[in-house]
């Protein structure tokens, strides 16, 4: 019983902790455009904590994170930079998704990262299902669509017809998913004992 309990705390605690790596990948997806662009970058904030300049513990009503630039940026950097931040989190996704089905991980911790991994695709849905009636509130709590369809509005200032961002989202999110119920099915097969007979017969 006691080992059981310790194994779903240790598992609620994994994913948990994956869940802020998740904010943090996304935000540094902000982070590195700024980098890319030049641009000095005058706020990090993750689950509460600024962690730049300076460590503190600040929260902001309605962010899981947050980042902000001090410079002006032309209006197509400015979209890029809203844009890199689930384009990041969807990069993980898909190196997840490689290593998984690349690798035979044993159940365990390892195994758990990776699928946990596999759904970072989340990040860019989320930004995207408020636009297609899905209540944003859901998602981001009493946050403006402007501020929930970051990556939605960003594509679409950056000429992707809106449609077609829709579409790509949802697909990639559906097949990301598919791809990753069957390898866990396939794992989970591979997991159980092979019976071996002893050549016997009557």
């Amino acid at each position: 019983m006691m080992s059981f309990l310790a194994r779903s705390v240790g598992t609620v605690l994994l994913i948990a902790a994956l869940f802020a790596v998740g904010v943090l990948v996304h935000e540094m997806g902000h982070v590195v455009a700024l980098w890319i662009f030049g641009a000095r970058l005058g706020g990090l904030y993750i689950l509460g904590f600024k962690l730049y300049p300076r460590l503190l513990w600040r929260p902001l009503p309605g962010y899981y994170g947050y980042v902000y630039y001090e410079d002006t940026l032309p209006l197509v950097q400015q979209q890029t930079f809203l844009l890199c931040g689930s384009l990041a989190t969807l990069a993980t996704a898909l190196i997840a998704q490689i290593i998984l089905w690349a690798s035979c991980p044993r159940w365990g911790t390892t195994r758990l990262a990776l699928l946990t991994l596999c759904f970072f695709w989340l990040d860019i849905l989320t930004h995207t299902l408020p636009t297609m009636g899905i209540p944003a509130y859901l998602f981001f709590g009493a946050r403006t669509m402007s501020q929930a369809a970051e990556a939605y509005l960003a594509a679409v200032t950056l000429g992707m017809p809106a449609a077609i961002f829709q579409a790509l989202v949802v697909g990639v999110s559906l097949l990301l998913l598919i791809l990753t119920i069957i390898r866990w099915w396939r794992l989970t097969q591979a997991d159980r004992p092979k019976f071996v007979g002893n050549g016997n017969a009557t």
